[in-house]
């Protein structure tokens, strides 16, 4: 019950102190606290009892109801209007057994205007009791319908709340979902790159064994064609060639960013040949724990490793 515009009537004060009672009375039954400096009740009194006890809100409406029901019938009616009127003719004739004939006549005239005021009377008392069993009923069905609108209005937030907290986790779960994938495809590049760069380690001896055959190292495609031929086979692969500074290259195919290349380049050291690997992939890639993959150069472009005349 929220009340019935800006009044207030003792009947409705009546009521909301009786569900007070009787709430706090459930509330201290099932979880023995007695509840003390309870906020003045009003408009918003289940809201309060709500707040104040552990009772669920359902349980604390359902009493509310109990005890509107119990007010529903209003007073108890007086007695009827015959009711009335045969027992002041009873009276009257009581009183007239020991009197004479005008007395009675007297006491007849007296008591048809006393008749005349118990119909007025018990017509007032009868448009009262109309009127206070409409007002009841009327208020009643307005307590109803509040309550009943208010929880609707609860089932509806929760139901919003509902959908806010799926929609929530249906975005978390895509956004992970993402994440994943985005990892997953990280990783496979990240190993289909170092998977190429073994290749090139072992196409590196090849050029040693020409090294050791022709005290020079391959000065064109050509003379490194059967090497450069099996890594462009390999998956992940655009291009292959010998570069200006007579080292190996590999140019990434659209698997990794535009323009990734490797460079091996080596250099005479004594009666060996040193390498040096350089790279402009992405940083990760170069991640491995038991082996130096490359170094990261991030300026080096593919055609500053073309040579400017082939020898071929």
């Amino acid at each position: 019950m929220s009340g019935y515009g800006n009044y207030w009537s003792n009947s409705s004060d009546v009521i909301i102190n009786e569900i007070k009672a009787k709430v706090l009375a459930r509330d201290f039954e099932l979880y023995g606290i007695k509840r003390r400096n309870i906020p003045p009740l009003g408009i918003d009194y289940l809201e309060v009892l709500d707040g104040v006890t552990k009772l669920d809100r359902l349980e604390i409406e359902r009493i509310a109801k109990e005890v509107i029901a119990t007010h529903k019938r209003g007073p108890t009616p007086p007695l009827s209007l015959q009711q009335q009127l045969q027992a002041r003719q009873k009276d009257i004739w009581q009183h007239q057994e020991h009197r004479s004939f005008s007395v009675f006549l007297k006491d007849f005239t007296k008591g048809f205007s006393i008749y005349k005021l118990l119909i007025v009377s018990s017509l007032l008392i009868l448009f009262a009791v109309t009127v206070q069993v409409m007002t009841n009923g009327l208020r009643s069905k307005l307590v109803n319908k509040e309550l009943e609108v208010e929880i609707q209005q609860r089932m509806s937030e929760q139901e919003k709340h509902k959908a806010n907290i799926l929609e929530n986790m249906q975005k978390q779960i895509a956004a992970q979902t993402k994440t994943i994938k985005l990892n997953s495809e990280q990783a496979e590049l990240k190993s289909l790159f170092q998977s190429l760069n073994r290749q090139v380690l072992s196409a590196r001896r090849d050029v040693d064994r020409f090294y050791y055959q022709h005290q020079r190292f391959p000065e064109s495609n050509k003379e490194a064609s059967a090497m450069l031929n099996r890594l462009k086979s390999e998956i992940g692969v655009r291009d292959a060639f010998i570069s200006s500074q007579k080292g190996i290259v590999l140019v990434l195919d659209s698997q990794f960013e535009s323009g990734t290349v490797i460079h091996h380049k080596p250099s005479q050291f004594g009666q060996g040949i040193q390498w040096r690997c350089e790279t402009n992939a992405v940083k990760a890639f170069l991640e491995n724990p038991t082996q130096h993959i490359c170094n990261h150069n991030p300026s080096i472009r593919r055609m500053t490793l073309i040579p400017e005349v082939w020898s071929d």
